[in-house]
């Protein structure tokens, strides 16, 4: 019965305790530091919402009582390419202030975006401590210049911008904003 009991022991005890004992250790060697779970992005009720990297999400409108819980969720960043005439933009930017996070408001249309936005969705992106929800009505704005921002950022040509642009956004796209992204991508 002893020998039944090591057995048991070293075949399911034991491999708990190594997993147990592993969780605790992020926390035992310095509980302080940012761990990749720590800008890990949630799902927010939002509209076409997309995971677009590790640490940006996008989308369509954000409502006010969903702005409260981004702290909570790691969000850090609120982009808002509306322009400040759509409906909820002023209460929407009152209430990410008052929540505590970086709001900025890049206001665009789906065919008069710039380089110069795309380079700012690029900076803020780089440049936050926390996860990033870039948003507007229905996240097609923000599929096409996230594609142009990845591109700018990446290095990518004009066929990987359009490929982002098709393919991993919020949702599909006109051709002809696919093909905006493109023509300022090679107008640099």
């Amino acid at each position: 019965m002893h020998k039944l009991g090591a057995m048991f022991a070293i075949k399911y005890l034991l491999p708990s305790f190594i997993l147990l004992g592993s969780c605790a250790l992020p926390e035992f060697m310095g509980g302080d530091e940012t761990t990749a779970q720590d800008t890990m992005v949630h799902a927010l009720p939002i509209v076409n919402f997309a995971v677009l990297s590790d640490n940006v999400a996008g989308g369509g409108v954000l409502s006010v009582d969903v702005v409260s819980t981004l702290p909570g969720l790691g969000y850090s960043t609120i982009i808002n390419l509306q322009h400040a005439e759509e409906d909820g933009v002023a209460a929407e930017e009152e209430a990410v202030i008052a929540a505590g996070l970086e709001y900025i408001h890049l206001p665009m249309g789906g065919l008069d975006f710039t380089r110069e936005q795309a380079v700012a969705v690029a900076d803020a992106v780089n440049n936050a401590e926390g996860v990033v929800l870039i948003h507007c009505r229905s996240g097609a704005r923000v599929t096409a210049v996230w594609a142009l921002a990845e591109a700018i950022d990446k290095g990518l040509n004009a066929e990987g911008a359009a490929d982002i642009a098709r393919n991993h956004g919020c949702r599909e796209i006109p051709e002809s904003m696919v093909q905006r992204v493109v023509e300022l991508l090679d107008a640099n």
